[in-house]
């Protein structure tokens, strides 16, 4: 292992052959989960679902309509396949990922190999659309994620054979015509707001169930349109997702979808008394409320072996400081997993390299290099960040532009990529739980779960 401009408290991997218990009263919540390749964000999942989104109950069974050019059965929900899509409004590029190649009379069959899932409106219907959250939104478990824009826009052509032209710097200007704007009415960077509508969202910041809903537009004649979905993160150029559906002009609306809304539940630190919140997705005309009992916190261990850190995956993220006494703190930690071939490991030019890249994108970026293993012209690593909640973003886009920039540097004859799960974690600080050493399997030597610069001071700290 490799341990560079780590401060004493950034903890060790959790990669380790051996699972480290460290840091005096520090829990670790798994926040996120598998990103497959160097893209993220999100995308459109379904553009009519039918069923009822209460938090990672996604069913691909209920869902009516894709995007163009891409499948997902069996395709597990926020799995990222290169799906998302951003360009520049009027620089001259194609503003759908792929170009509309197929017509009506086919009813679009070169885009659509699954015909049922080519969406099928009425004018006048309530429509929900789904997306991955990618870990873009806020809640209880991160501080500052921006969302600057979320709408909704059509062609208005009806079966087009082409896309319009992105020649101008608004979407009106190119012919679209804005069907939804999610921001309407609400905060956009709030919980239920625009892009971050998405129930449970602290359970799995990565694969979160996103949605909000829109109207169908009244049209003059039954037919396709083409859909774009239109989000900006950081201000700058929009990711998109497009989309046909057929709308039947004559406004016959049998809804498909029901609508719901996302509701946050916080829970007190009594064991008797509950607090709920509701967030409404903009655009929903309905409104319901659930809430969520505390429940007693689990008996503690005081003793020198109590257990201080814990990697878990908890549908109660909400009520943990209530179960295990304590608060979060705005420190995250970030593991990302590299794999790279056609070139041996260095470790001064793997450090430079990553300083070089993310220094770009962080004020501060205090990292390690994990878990290296090597081949013959090939080895793989898991850089380890110590960040706050605000940065979380910037570490995301960090990760997937790594590998594009290490090509470019180094030359096609390599390969890069984010080869396994990348997880973010948030400490939490629990309250009055004793120092515990570092545990370590009975039969291993204890010196060999950690670097020669991870040494334990004589006082339980790292």
């Amino acid at each position: 292992q490799t341990d560079k401009n780590l401060s004493s408290n950034i903890l060790p991997s959790l990669g380790t052959s051996a699972i480290i218990t460290t840091m005096s009263s520090l829990c670790l919540l798994c926040l996120s989960a598998l990103i497959s390749t160097i893209y993220g964000h999100s995308w459109v999942r379904c553009s009519d679902y039918g069923g009822t989104i209460t938090g990672g109950d996604y069913n691909e069974a209920d869902c009516n309509g894709w995007i163009r050019s891409w499948t997902f059965n069996n395709i597990e929900f926020g799995l990222d396949r290169g799906i998302n899509y951003q360009v520049g409004v009027g620089s001259g590029q194609n503003l759908c990922p792929t170009p509309l190649s197929s017509d009506a009379s086919s009813n679009y069959a070169g885009h659509y190999s699954d015909s049922t899932k080519l969406a099928r409106y009425s004018a006048g219907e309530s429509i929900q659309v789904v997306w991955p959250a990618k870990n873009h939104a806020n809640y209880e478990c991160f501080n500052y994620i921006p969302d600057t824009s979320m709408k909704l826009f059509m062609n208005p052509n009806v079966n087009p054979t082409s896309d319009l032209p992105n020649t101008a710097s608004t979407m009106t200007g190119n012919g679209y015509e804005l069907v939804k704007d999610w921001h309407e009415g609400c905060n956009p960077t709030s919980d239920g707001c625009g892009f971050q509508n998405c129930p449970k969202f602290c359970d799995n910041t990565d694969r979160a169930t996103c949605f909000q809903y829109f109207t169908v537009p009244d049209v003059s004649q039954s037919g396709y349109h083409t859909f774009v979905w239109y989000w900006i993160f950081n201000p700058g150029t929009p990711y998109i997702s497009c989309f046909e559906a057929y709308i039947d002009a004559s406004g016959t609306a049998t809804s498909s979808s029901t609508s719901t809304t996302s509701t946050t539940t916080t829970t007190s630190t009594s064991t008797t008394t509950t607090s709920t919140s509701t967030q409404t997705p903009s655009g929903s005309s309905s409104t319901s409320t659930s809430s969520t009992t505390s429940t007693q916190p689990p008996s503690t261990s005081t003793s020198s072996t109590s257990t201080t850190t814990q990697q878990v995956s908890t549908s109660t993220i909400s009520s943990t400081s209530s179960t295990l006494g304590g608060h979060y703190s705005n420190e995250y930690m970030t593991q990302i997993p590299y794999c790279i071939t056609g070139a041996e490991y260095n470790e001064d030019t793997t450090f430079n390299f990553v300083e070089r890249h993310f220094e770009d994108y962080l004020d501060e970026a205090e990292f390690g290099v994990y878990d290296v293993t090597e081949g013959t012209k090939t080895y793989d690593f898991t850089l380890q960040f110590s960040h706050e909640g605000s940065e979380v973003s910037s570490i995301t886009d960090a990760a997937y532009t790594y590998c594009d920039e290490y090509i470019s540097v180094y030359g096609s004859d390599r390969t890069c990529s984010i080869c396994e799960d990348m997880m973010t974690f948030r400490v939490f600080i629990a309250d009055d739980v004793e120092t515990s050493s570092p545990t370590v399997p009975s039969d291993s030597d204890p010196d060999a779960a950690v670097s020669s610069g991870d040494k334990d001071d004589g006082n339980g700290n790292w």
